[in-house]
């Protein structure tokens, strides 16, 4: 039986990363200003000042043997100072204040606490609107991030008077990013320094079992083998195939089982660490896609996706760990991502698609598609991006990707 699409875009609740299970919800907006009424005028003028802010309300239940504990850390988050992550079921990720929260619980119904929970979008502090350099503020926040996750993990990560299991997990964890690493330079081959940088890196994390005890030491090792995959592409669109392969092997943490304090500081470690590569790999491929020059506004699409959907989904597995500093972090790469192709790729020319109902050379059917204006260059960039064999000589029904505008500057 086929699964509705709804079902299929459905997520598991959480605030903070605390979960919850969705009764129903409420969602509100619309448009911000006054409406003018005029004297011997029959219509009015509805004036737009902005978008309203976001507001959600939320009804949700926890339950279950530990049903008192799981309303304690739900409550605990609402009560928490400024903007959190919510996952909402049916919206997505979504930054927000709590405005109000409500709680019901009774004899008649043990085991389960309900909640009445509103919401409003946190938004962004406001800034002044000015030209700037995208790229640059595209790799300013990219480097931003890692070095505050380089700090977070050397804070965080310890495997001191941990046992030998729990020291091995982690050893698992450098083990199984370094193969990551190998295998994703090895679709970049190199040569010369860059090549001998990312050797070196990978027999320093040869060492796992003793880079584990160093966590300063063990951060440096995995950025710089992270930047050292980047420096083996000879062009960013290498760079950025190979550092995408990196992030979707390394972007979810393993999992472990089980709430003794060992297991609770070896799942800290695990996430700890694969947030770690997680920030620097995003890191580096917002500076990749940086110096990617786009040929038309369709390559700027397809290449901003492949870096911002899988961001995406890493942003919202560790807001439902609980984790909002790597979430926030992988989000704000994002969006500076977003906003750097939108602004060096809107104004390039889309794709277009042109069938040849007859035979006919390429001079001549570039003349038919952009009329006497740049004919020949429009007509080597014809031939070079369908690699046309023979210029002289197009068969009928051919199917041609044109430039459909010629940009303006």
């Amino acid at each position: 039986m086929d699964i509705p699409a709804w079902k299929s875009s459905y997520r598991s609740g959480s605030f903070r990363g605390v979960g919850f299970v969705t009764e129903d919800h409420e969602a509100s907006g619309g448009r911000r200003g006054p409406t003018h009424e005029f004297p011997q005028r029959d219509l009015p003028y509805a004036e737009d000042t902005g978008a309203r802010a976001g507001r959600f309300s939320i009804n949700i239940f926890v339950l279950g043997g530990d049903v008192f504990d799981q309303r304690d850390a739900l409550i605990a988050a609402l009560r928490q100072k400024g903007a959190g992550v919510l996952v909402h079921p049916f919206l997505g990720q979504i930054d927000v204040i709590c405005r109000d929260w409500s709680l019901t619980e009774s004899t008649s119904e043990g085991g389960i606490a309900r909640f009445t929970i509103d919401f409003d979008e946190a938004g962004r502090a406001l800034a002044g609107e000015i030209s700037s350099d995208t790229a640059e503020q595209s790799r300013d926040i990219g480097k931003a991030a890692a070095d505050a996750g380089l700090a977070r993990f050397e804070a965080e990560f310890s495997v001191d008077n941990l046992p030998g299991y729990a020291v091995d997990g982690a050893t698992f964890d450098v083990e199984r990013f370094a193969k990551s690493a190998l295998g994703a330079a090895g679709i970049l081959g190199g040569a010369g320094k860059a090549l001998r940088a990312f050797e070196s890196g990978i027999d320093a994390l040869d060492g796992a079992l003793y880079l584990v005890y160093a966590p300063i030491r063990l951060a440096s090792s995995v950025t710089a083998m992270v930047r050292g995959v980047a420096a083996l592409g000879i062009s960013p669109l290498l760079r950025l195939r190979a550092l995408t392969r990196l992030f979707e092997g390394n972007a979810t943490p393993r999992a472990v089982i089980g709430m003794t304090p060992v297991r609770i500081a070896e799942r800290a470690n695990a996430q700890s660490f694969s947030e770690l590569v997680a920030v620097a790999t995003a890191s580096e491929m917002a500076k990749a896609i940086s110096g990617v020059a786009f040929v038309s506004r369709d390559e700027a699409i397809m290449i901003r996706d492949t870096v911002a959907l899988p961001l995406d989904e890493a942003a919202t597995a560790y807001a439902n760990l609980g984790r909002d500093d790597a979430a926030n972090a992988l989000d704000r790469i994002r969006h500076a991502v977003v906003r750097d192709v939108a602004a060096r790729g809107s104004t390039l020319a889309p794709i277009g698609r042109y069938v040849m109902l007859t035979t006919a050379p390429s001079l001549v059917t570039a003349h038919r598609l952009y009329g006497h204006s740049t004919i020949a260059a429009r007509e080597a960039d014809l031939t070079l991006r369908n690699r046309i064999a023979h210029p002289g000589f197009i068969a009928a029904t051919t199917n041609l990707e044109y430039l459909r505008e010629v940009p303006r500057g």
